[in-house]
């Protein structure tokens, strides 16, 4: 079953505290898309990001970004009675979908704060498994069929709402940057 793709910038009336910067909301939209894209995709049950926000807010996290992150994870693989391994190694996690229907990973994507230098969630996207010698990665940033990432440009294909990347390319872009697998 083909699951809905929620393009994050379309979730910007989810009622965000009005404390947050646009780019904060940018963040937690984009966690509170790739995850509700997981929940739906590992589980095939209907989880919007509304939904996804509400349950968020109800476990006290009105920004699931930053040093949130693993927290709103515990609490998303609590609900769905999901595993939960974080770990630093792409690699590695990339391997745990080969052959696997029952996992899926969110990797956020950490950069350079140019404000303080610190380092901070810039972006998080789902990969949901491979097909053939690429992973299928849901980017809740782009609309279906586009992505302007300079850095996959010429090393991805675009197959509907779906962009399919080589591991080594994914191994690259996140290096050293913690993943969350979630396993059934």
């Amino acid at each position: 079953m083909m699951h809905p793709f929620y393009c994050q910038p379309e979730y910007q009336h989810l009622p965000f505290p009005p404390e947050m910067t646009q780019a904060q909301r940018d963040e937690t939209g984009a966690v509170i898309c790739s995850s509700s894209m997981m929940i739906e995709d590992l589980l095939n049950l209907c989880f919007p990001p509304e939904e996804c926000f509400r349950f968020a807010s109800g476990c006290g996290l009105s920004d699931c970004a930053g040093v949130n992150f693993p927290v709103f994870c515990g609490a998303l693989a609590g609900r769905f009675c999901l595993q939960l391994t974080v770990m630093n190694d792409v690699k590695q996690g990339l391997k745990a979908l080969c052959g696997d229907e029952a996992h899926r990973l969110l990797l956020p994507l950490r950069r350079e704060s140019p404000e303080d230098g610190k380092p901070s969630l810039r972006h998080t996207v789902l990969i949901s498994g491979k097909e053939g010698d690429y992973f299928r990665m849901l980017d809740p940033m782009f609309r279906p069929g586009r992505s302007n990432r300079h850095v996959r440009r010429k090393r991805l294909h675009l197959a509907g709402d779906r962009t399919l990347v080589p591991g080594d390319v994914l191994a690259e872009e996140y290096a050293g940057q913690p993943l969350f697998l979630f396993s059934r």
